[in-house]
């Protein structure tokens, strides 16, 4: 059930940037400084393509990579000797792949949000990156993150 999550998730995520992509204008402001002024614009059809490959690909190649990690064995994790037993592999493992999974479905939600911010952004009199929101939402993903890698070294830290 794990492993159909992940690329369900992405793939809400790139349909969700598709049909957002419709109310967009055809010469999207693509990237903004950080006064929240527009600094590069893209072709609709060429923004939409490159956030639809980086919501659907990004959390999914992390995700992957993670998992092949856990297969292989190569994972940096302390106590290693005790977690990687063969008493406690299966649930290291399984443990493993849902933060791995977690991880990745922030992420999907993460960009999503972004990509809906700058369309709502782009459809504005005044194009511009507005209020707090990017800040806000950025804030939130670093601390889902920290709070991520902090429950990893709790879960292994000496048995």
């Amino acid at each position: 059930m794990l492993r159909f999550i992940v690329p369900a998730v992405s793939a809400l995520g790139v349909l969700f940037v598709v049909l957002l992509g419709t109310a967009l204008p055809e010469i999207v402001a693509s990237h903004f400084g950080p006064s929240g002024r527009p600094d590069a614009f893209m072709l609709r059809p060429v923004f939409v393509a490159l956030m639809a490959a980086l919501v659907g690909g990004v959390p999914l190649l992390v995700w992957w990579l993670q998992l092949r990690s856990i297969r292989a064995g190569r994972l940096h994790i302390p106590h290693a000797d005790f977690w990687r037993s063969p008493a406690q592999l299966a649930s290291t493992d399984l443990w493993l792949h849902r933060h791995a999974a977690a991880m990745a479905v922030v992420t999907t939600v993460f960009l999503c949000s972004v990509y809906a911010m700058v369309v709502a952004a782009n459809r504005q009199p005044v194009v511009a990156l507005g209020d707090a929101s990017f800040w806000l939402a950025l804030l939130a993903y670093m601390a889902f993150m920290g709070l991520w890698v902090l429950r990893l070294h709790r879960r292994f830290r000496r048995p």
